[in-house]
């Protein structure tokens, strides 16, 4: 895309004439205007593609896992705690390396759930 600079020069080396400077300079500020308004308008997309519900199923079923586990040790309250850390450490990786939303969500209300119910051991 040629910048403003760009436009100058080739003005100024013969290269358009002041009139077509003209010309390009409003449609590229006026494409620069739709462009902008087409990324505000863009929402986030909640599936990439069906792979995300996989996952998501995946990220349940682990979850659960984590669930009975933490009820078959002694102590509760401190197991659904580090079961709490595993979760943010999933939703870190899925979050922010592989920026998949529907897992993220998913992960965020077992975290909630973890963090409460290890919250409620330890009253």
């Amino acid at each position: 895309m040629p910048t403003f600079d760009d436009l100058k020069r080739a003005q100024s080396e013969g290269v358009i004439t002041a009139e077509q400077f003209d010309k390009i300079s409003k449609y590229l500020e006026q494409e620069r205007g739709q462009i902008s308004l087409q990324a505000a308008e863009e929402a986030p997309r909640f599936f990439r593609s069906f792979n995300d519900i996989f996952i998501g199923i995946g990220v349940i079923i682990f979850s659960i896992a984590l669930i009975v586990i933490a009820y078959q040790v002694d102590r509760p309250g401190y197991s659904f705690a580090v079961a709490a850390g595993c979760i943010w450490l999933m939703a870190e990786w899925m979050t922010g390396y592989l920026k998949i939303n529907f897992p993220s969500i998913i992960l965020n209300s077992f975290f909630t759930i973890f963090c409460f119910i290890s919250a409620l051991q330890f009253i």
